[in-house]
């Protein structure tokens, strides 16, 4: 059974990572305070700016997942410098960790902040691994240079790494993220599940990922969906509409929106997220169903 350095092990991604891993992975659980108890996971306490932490905790390791970082909440509330400290000097800590000990692969989460934030800007555009980034806050800012120090430890000593590009994902019960599984929102759990997949490839040296939602959406659909997502939905998923206003869930103008795409994880990694907007679609039939029989 592989064993996996997970920082950040106590947020929100984190653990989901920690949870999804076991049965499948021993973890070292490195964060400012301890993850939760798990009999697979080996609490780590410490902290990103701390090199030699790190390489302590990297011992034995077969590879690294790097969730860890100052989250864009933290902007304003905490100095910018910090920023850089934690989110760039640290991803370069986790790769000098790899490098003192042999491992070959890092997973290191990105963000598509690198993208800007007033994602309006780009109009109804499918977003990909190639559109050119345009960070907009601290946050991004960061994420987008700590991509740069992956890329160097990648080309200068032959680390396989990996960076994904998040959309927004929650803990929520994935029933309750609605119409946003078509474009916007991911299950944490189908996260984590994408950083596992980049452990388990051989298939990349050196990639960014873009993870998101399985949309089947075109391009020109995903501008048509701006002004009229009533017919896209009902193209692609015949009798949606009715059901939705059945149900009582509003479909607000741009409420398909943002898009990206992410065709290259499913080609490099075979992922895609498990929960869709299908899964969404049969629970409320469902739950409909069900309504009568409890009146």
């Amino acid at each position: 059974m592989k064993k996996l350095l997970i920082t950040g092990a106590a947020g929100k991604l984190g653990r989901a990572l920690c949870a999804a891993a076991a049965g499948r992975y021993r973890v070292v659980g490195f964060d400012l305070q301890p993850p939760e108890p798990a009999a697979h996971v080996e609490p780590c306490v410490g902290d990103l700016r701390d090199a030699s932490a790190l390489t302590r905790a990297a011992a034995g390791c077969d590879a690294i997942v790097h969730a860890g970082a100052l989250l864009d909440r933290f902007i304003g509330k905490r100095p910018r410098s910090e920023f850089f400290e934690v989110n760039v000097a640290g991803t370069d800590h986790v790769f000098q960790a790899a490098l003192a000990h042999g491992i070959r692969k890092v997973v290191y989460s990105s963000s598509t902040e690198v993208y800007g934030t007033r994602w309006e800007r780009f109009g109804a555009t499918i977003l990909t691994e190639a559109h050119p980034v345009s960070p907009e806050s601290i946050y991004g800012l960061t994420k987008h240079l700590a991509e740069g120090v992956a890329h160097a430890y990648a080309a200068n000593h032959g680390i396989r790494a990996a960076g994904l590009r998040y959309m927004t994902f929650n803990h929520k019960p994935p029933e309750t993220m609605g119409l946003g599984l078509v474009a916007r929102y991911l299950w944490a759990r189908d996260v984590a599940e994408a950083n596992f997949a980049c452990v388990e490839s051989e298939r990349f040296d050196d990639e960014i990922f873009l993870i998101g939602p399985d949309t089947p959406l075109r391009q020109d659909e995903a501008v048509e969906a701006v002004w009229n997502p009533r017919a896209v939905l009902e193209r692609h998923w015949p009798g949606s509409v009715a059901l939705l206003e059945r149900a009582g869930v509003p479909i607000r103008p741009n409420e398909l929106f943002p898009v990206v795409s992410i065709a290259k994880a499913r080609r490099l990694l075979d992922w895609r997220p498990a929960y869709t907007f299908a899964d969404y679609l049969r629970h409320l039939e469902s739950r409909l169903a069900e309504a009568p029989a409890r009146a």
